[in-house]
């Protein structure tokens, strides 16, 4: 009889051992779930800290890049030749009777957009396959004529990017109110005057998930032409 007792003693003894090895391992999960938790909420933000500041690094670059050769270009031409209306999408100048012109391309399509905003760069020459001639009147192109046709908002654009244009990790441009270029009046000892101004921002298909909320950055400048 004794021996039963004891036995049953220990039966009970072990039963509210395993009670609270099951609690414990509740709880041990609880415990690594929070851990797991916090350690990738941290990491996400780490994450998102370090895109933030590549994209911001990347909007910076883009943008001086795009004020530096335009500024260049246009300091040094002879002449403005055109700035576009009524968009003030398009600018043109000349240089020894070599043309260069920069446009404006906005984000498409309007409403959600799923290609970068860019600037882009040409030299136009008069068709050559045309031999000088102007298609609709089979007129060698006057100069008057070419400029008017180079300075149309509606020329086909020119292909080459000054900026990254790819919507996920580049950049997109966008424009103000008054457009990208315009012309004030010049200061004094000049003959013309060229003011740029733009915003950069993260490329259109960038996931705020992975950066963050990135305001766009305003580029302006103005260019003086003796």
């Amino acid at each position: 009889m004794t021996t039963k007792g004891f036995i049953s003693r220990r039966e009970s003894k072990s039963q509210r051992s395993e009670g609270f090895t099951l609690v414990e391992l509740l709880i041990v999960i609880v415990v690594l779930s929070t851990a797991g938790l916090l350690v990738l909420t941290i990491f996400t933000n780490s994450l998102r800290g370090s895109n933030k500041a590549q994209i911001s690094s990347s909007i910076q670059k883009n943008g001086r890049n795009v004020l530096d050769t335009m500024d260049k270009t246009i300091r040094n031409s002879d002449n403005l030749v055109c700035i576009s209306t009524p968009n003030h999408s398009t600018l043109v100048v000349v240089k020894d009777g070599i043309y260069t012109r920069y446009k404006f391309i906005p984000p498409a399509p309007v409403v959600n957009p799923t290609i970068n905003g860019k600037i882009v760069i040409d030299n136009p020459v008069k068709d050559k396959n045309i031999i000088g001639l102007d298609p609709s009147t089979n007129d060698e192109y006057t100069d008057p004529a070419f400029k008017n046709k180079i300075c149309a908002e509606s020329d086909p654009d020119p292909s080459v990017a000054l900026t990254d244009t790819d919507p996920e990790t580049g950049v997109s441009i966008t424009a103000p109110a008054g457009g990208i270029f315009s012309n004030p009046n010049p200061s004094a000892g000049f003959k013309n005057q060229v003011k740029i101004e733009f915003f950069v921002s993260q490329g259109v298909l960038a996931s705020p998930l992975l950066t963050g909320q990135i305001d766009p950055v305003n580029f302006v400048t103005t260019v003086n032409l003796r």
